[in-house]
């Protein structure tokens, strides 16, 4: 999972799943965001069905918060 938060999107947070989920799993986890009390957006990606281009992109920029 990486996180990014861009400067022209100050207080969106944007959050991509690399590897195998569920598409269960991921539903539940973009439903417990949208139904938080965070005071900010948050996204969910699923980068299994992204470009490669976008792919690139993000983690040449991103930050690691959790990497299992």
């Amino acid at each position: 999972m990486i996180g990014t938060i861009l400067d022209h999107r100050i207080g969106d947070i944007d959050i991509g799943v690399i590897g195998k989920i569920d598409d269960k799993d991921l539903r539940q986890l973009k439903e417990e965001f949208e139904n938080s009390t965070l005071p900010f957006f948050v996204n969910v990606i699923n980068f299994n069905h992204v470009s490669e281009d976008f792919k690139k992109n993000v983690l040449n920029s991103k930050i690691i918060w959790i990497k299992r």
